[in-house]
């Protein structure tokens, strides 16, 4: 079972074991959150 697998059953799991994939998909996350909300505040 990978490291996301494990957070996704919201079982322990390191995120930094899973090297480049887990930590990859949350800065993309955190980015388009951040784009979301820029996009919200202009209207």
């Amino acid at each position: 079972m990978t490291e996301k697998e494990k957070m996704m059953c919201q079982l322990m799991y390191d995120a930094n074991y899973d090297g480049e994939g887990l930590i990859a998909e949350r800065q993309k996350a955190k980015e388009l959150y951040h784009e979301y909300c820029r996009s919200r505040c202009r209207r």
